[in-house]
């Protein structure tokens, strides 16, 4: 009689942590509430391989114990990288245990509930592994997100950009979006992923541009800019006027009216700083020029260090990454004169430059 309340409950317990997708389908998460991306074997393929953006699979059984459990954690993460699934890497799971689903989870070996697997953009089902990376630690899975983003090679050019912001100006922050008014630099240790977590977390917004970088890529910039090394992360404020820096100081909780709470973590600190800052542009732009006044620009870069007249080798990487990760990169068709006309430009290029 125990045994049997025991195995009633268990069953009660199961049975409620499952939805009923409108197919009648089992499932542990809902697309209009979970900002997860219900797979099958219908729309995997079609979805997953030859996509712009990376994927993020858990392959799950709605019946097993554990997957109940980690359904929280994954819902989670889908909540807190939202704005990286617009351009970046979508967060997905499928049910192994529907039975309409059993030959796609035989094609990836799925042993255990649940399983993780990231695709790259671009996959291709015929790559070995299916073209996916198995993850084994659940821990920090943000990281591990970062990680595998950080060893994309060649980037999508709808992707923001992860490599570090090693200029010695600041008007080439604003060179892939010259519209955007406002520029966030942030100053971190190299093992830190904050930036890149800021990148991510406003990759979708055109309004402003959010670059890192470290002691180690741009040693210039934190010199100038007195930057203790151990108050770091620190993130400055760079405000863009068509094409040419106006001004630009640290970004602090005193350049926002809102009150922040201190138990939050530094990244996400930040990212409500930045979006209050944004709300509310006007405002937060007249406090800030109160605190510029303050410093009276103690820490503005050296006008005299540049000259006009001449070209330096920073304009023409900028350029030249523009041209080929934008100009080129679009051209549907290069053939022809075409190539021609692009081989010769190449070995211009390394005849003089390099």
């Amino acid at each position: 009689m125990f045994l049997g309340y025991i195995i009633f409950f268990y069953y009660l317990r199961t049975t409620l942590a499952v939805n009923q997708l409108s197919d009648g389908s089992p499932s542990l998460y809902l697309p209009t509430t979970d900002n997860i991306e219900l797979l099958n074997s219908q729309n995997i393929k079609s979805l997953v391989y030859g996509s712009k953006k990376a994927w993020f699979v858990e392959f799950y059984s709605h019946w097993c114990g554990a997957c109940q459990r980690f359904a929280a954690h994954w819902k989670d993460l889908a909540k807190k990288t939202k704005p990286w699934h617009s351009k970046v890497i979508n967060i997905a799971a499928i049910n192994c245990a529907d039975p309409k689903n059993d030959k796609i989870c035989m094609e990836f070996n799925i042993e255990y509930y649940p399983t993780l697997r990231m695709f790259p953009p671009n996959a291709d089902f015929q790559n070995p592994e299916h073209d996916s990376k198995l993850v084994n630690n659940r821990d920090d899975l943000e990281s591990r997100i970062v990680e595998f983003l950080d060893q994309i090679n060649p980037v999508p050019s709808e992707w923001p950009i992860f490599k570090d912001y090693t200029s010695k100006r600041l008007d080439t922050l604003f060179l892939e979006n010259k519209n955007a008014k406002h520029g966030f630099l942030v100053f971190e240790d190299k093992s830190s992923i904050m930036g890149k977590q800021l990148i991510l977390d406003f990759s979708d917004r055109t309004d402003l541009v959010i670059r890192r970088t470290t002691i180690e890529s741009n040693s210039y910039l934190m010199e100038k800019f007195k930057i203790d090394q151990r108050k770091l992360p620190v993130i400055y404020l760079v405000f863009n006027s068509k094409g040419s820096v106006k001004k630009h100081w640290e970004f602090k909780e005193n350049l926002v009216e809102k009150q922040i709470d201190a138990g939050l973590d530094k990244r996400m600190k930040y990212k409500i700083l930045i979006e209050e800052f944004k709300k509310n542009k006007n405002q937060n732009e007249e406090l800030a020029l109160e605190e510029e006044s303050i410093k009276n620009d103690e820490n503005s870069l050296d006008k005299n260090i540049y000259s006009q007249y001449k070209v330096y080798m920073q304009d023409l990487e900028s350029g030249l990454n523009m041209i080929m990760r934008f100009e080129v990169a679009r051209t549907k068709l290069i053939a022809g004169e075409k190539i021609d006309a692009l081989k010769k430009w190449i070995k211009t290029l390394l005849k003089f430059i390099y």
